[in-house]
């Protein structure tokens, strides 16, 4: 057999046998009854999940159980061309309306309802009935009796069983059929419990304890597992009706069945309304979640693009620090190459001449080496939290950039009574003190001030360590100090400034010590103030 023909064929054996047990769980004299009609909703579900295939299926379906209902051939073949095109009807307007299949918004829910209640069952209820009439001796009361027990009936199989069996089509990957058939177990049991070993005859009794239980599963599961119990519910209470017992066995057998269809559509109705919320409720928490992702992503890769860039204009500023380092030892080879080749050339060229410009040339060479070993490990990158000394780190940073200070005539004071000590990364202090000195320098290069001087104080307050960096080069202008510290904000257009050093310096602070970074003017000057948190360290 071809395997396209199985949801064609299997929705014909299903119709047909669905509709036989809803006739002998609320017995019926025709195909006409008020009772949920579940064969309506399997064939709806079946022609949205697998489209315009599914039709004849639906047609052969409903030709048999009209024909074993006595039903004669001719009405028969109408009713189920009738019922044909409403699933052809269904299958249009699923996808007009652009109905999602997971049906888990109320905008969806709102739609599916709206289709049946108001197009589907209206023009099958009406039309079928209309073709009835014309075979069965009725009055127009009767008639309208009719249509309504069909349009009743068939809203109440559609809105029962369509979403599950939707929702199990589109979902079924992603179910554990073992805890859901644990939990259909256990609850169709309870219910079996309560309408025919209790018998108990009070409806709101029943709802109550029956409700209960299936907000509880919709809340701690979903919708799909929640309309499966009630499925299996209206099942359960059907066959009580039939027993003659329980809730719904008071009155006439109309009566007990339009009670019936309201106690099962309560809990449709709830279900779908608290389903809906708690599934958009998670829905949204999931988008929030990705929407805080992407953005961590992209605040990562933009660290990443700040952090080259920073990592570009520090080996500028290395160049340009080796190049002041190197000037001095490059005079001092230059100048020994010239003695020696003097003392060469008026042929007074000694092997004492030979050995001092060695040991001279080589400590030059050494110095040089030295001073690019130190920058070297300077901006080395810390792999790990260490115990270190602040002090230390500080003087480090000042010995890399003294021979500016010197070429700049400024001085540096270092204020401190005793040596601090922190765990933490010492590079990322030393770059901060590195950019901060580099600012002064810098300002005081623009502005032309006499008697330069750059304060660093060291203090502990309680448990933190206070470091104040504060200089006497004139300040920053009101307006833009709140601003200095945003990436790429610069003022140093014309030598070409990152504006990257100062929102590096902020970030490494906090980032890796949990401390803050501040700036405030003082007088003729500006003050830096580091605060490393003493809990926060470790």
């Amino acid at each position: 057999m071809n395997l396209k023909y199985l949801p064609t064929i299997l929705i014909a054996i299903l119709y047909y046998i669905f509709g036989k047990l809803c006739f002998y769980l609320i017995p019926a004299n025709a195909i006409i009854s008020i009772n949920i009609f579940l064969p309506e909703g399997i064939a709806l579900a079946f022609a949205i999940s697998f489209g315009y295939k599914i039709v004849p299926g639906i047609f052969i379906g409903q030709f048999l159980l009209a024909l074993s209902t006595h039903i004669a051939p001719m009405p028969a073949l109408f009713i189920s061309i009738i019922n044909s095109i409403e699933a052809i009807i269904a299958i249009y307007l699923f996808q007009k309306l652009e109905i999602s299949k997971k049906l888990d918004t109320f905008g969806d829910i709102l739609k599916f309802s709206f289709m049946i209640l108001f197009i589907l069952q209206p023009f099958s209820a009406i039309l079928s009935n209309s073709v009835l009439i014309n075979y069965i001796d009725t009055s127009s009361a009767k008639f309208l009796y009719n249509t309504f027990a069909w349009y009743f009936g068939n809203i109440m199989g559609q809105l029962l069983l369509a979403p599950l069996l939707i929702k199990l089509i589109a979902e079924y990957k992603q179910i554990n059929f073992k805890e859901l058939f644990f939990y259909t177990a256990i609850y169709s049991f309870y219910i079996y419990a309560l309408t025919i070993l209790l018998d108990i005859s009070n409806p709101f009794i029943l709802l109550t304890l029956s409700l209960g239980v299936i907000i509880f599963i919709t809340i701690k599961k979903n919708i799909l597992y929640a309309n499966t119990l009630i499925l299996f519910n209206s099942f359960i209470t059907a066959y009580s009706i039939k027993l003659g017992i329980g809730a719904f066995s008071n009155l006439s057998i109309v009566d007990n069945t339009i009670n019936y269809n309201l106690y099962i559509l309560s809990h449709i109705i709830i279900i779908w309304i608290l389903g809906v919320l708690f599934e958009e409720r998670k829905q949204y928490q999931k988008t929030l979640e990705k929407r805080i992702e992407e953005e961590v992503e992209k605040n990562k890769k933009q660290q990443l693009t700040i952090m080259q860039k920073n990592r570009l204009a520090q080996m500028g500023e290395l160049l340009n620090m080796i190049a002041h380092q190197w000037k001095q030892p490059l005079n001092n080879l230059v100048l020994l190459n010239q003695i020696l080749i003097h003392k060469y050339e008026d042929k007074k060229l000694t092997d004492k001449d030979i050995e001092f410009f060695k040991i001279n040339s080589k400590e030059e060479i050494n110095y040089m080496s030295n001073i690019i070993n130190n920058f070297i490990n300077f901006f080395k990158k810390d792999d790990e939290i260490v115990y270190f000394s602040i002090n230390h780190a500080i003087k480090n940073t000042i010995d890399l950039i003294k021979p500016i200070l010197d070429k700049n005539k400024i001085k540096l004071r270092i204020i401190s009574n005793e040596e601090y000590y922190i765990y933490g990364y010492p590079k990322s202090i030393s770059q901060t003190i590195l950019n901060i000195l580099n600012n002064s320098i810098e300002a005081f290069e623009k502005n032309d001030i006499q008697n330069k001087l750059i304060t660093i104080s060291i203090s502990k307050y309680s448990q933190d360590i206070i470091i104040e960096i504060s200089d006497n080069a004139g300040g920053i202008d009101e307006d833009i100090i709140d601003n200095i510290f945003d990436p790429y904000f610069t003022t140093k257009i014309d030598k070409h400034g990152t504006g990257l050093g100062l929102f590096i310096s902020k970030t490494l602070i906090e980032n890796h010590f949990n401390s803050k970074l501040d700036v405030e003017n003082i007088q003729n000057g500006v003050k830096f103030i580091i605060t490393l948190k003493g809990e926060s360290n470790v």
